[in-house]
């Protein structure tokens, strides 16, 4: 069963973040892919002193197949981006993962390797449907750790499961 990706939409919400005299927004939403599966399409806005809006950078996250979708999107206090969504493609029931990149990394590439939160664990066969929404959110206590919460079925399951994390995106120098 093909599950609704909700690619005619920007997910979740926008992102805001001010960080030193840097005014950033960061949004999300699915796209179909030229290697057939479905991927994050990411991108992040800057504001100018005069209130003017422009596009800083985007890309796509896809390096496969497979389906990523149901993305939202979080910028931690140095700036860095990360992305949780849904996954799913051949032998693989929808699960949860997440991936990122650093503040000055080369533009429009998510560089961090994408982490597995949860792996489903069965098949959705009721609805065409898939959730509503995942969500991540900066933990105010550091401004780097980024939580992030999604559904997933259990083996044997007729209603969803849910499943919360942390990551951290770091250059390995902290």
């Amino acid at each position: 069963m093909g599950l609704d990706s909700q690619g005619d939409k920007i997910m979740a919400r926008l992102v805001y973040r001010r960080i030193g005299d840097q005014e950033s927004l960061v949004a999300v939403h699915s796209v179909g892919t030229t290697a057939g599966g479905g991927g994050v399409r990411w991108y992040e806005f800057r504001i100018d002193r005069n209130g003017d809006v422009a596009l800083h950078q985007q890309g796509t996250y896809a390096p496969d197949s497979n389906y990523r979708w149901m993305a939202s999107p979080a910028m931690d206090g140095d700036g860095n981006i990360g992305i949780g969504y849904s996954f799913s493609g051949q032998g693989h029931y929808p699960g949860q993962r997440f991936a990122g990149r650093l503040a000055d990394d080369a533009p429009g590439i998510l560089t961090m390797d994408e982490v597995i939160l949860i792996e489903g664990e069965a098949p959705q066969t009721r609805t065409y449907r898939w959730e509503d929404y995942t969500q991540t959110a900066i933990d105010p206590s550091d401004d780097r750790t980024i939580w992030y919460v999604g559904d997933y079925l259990k083996r044997g399951a007729t209603s969803y499961s849910t499943k919360i994390g942390a990551f951290r995106i770091s250059n390995g120098n902290d």
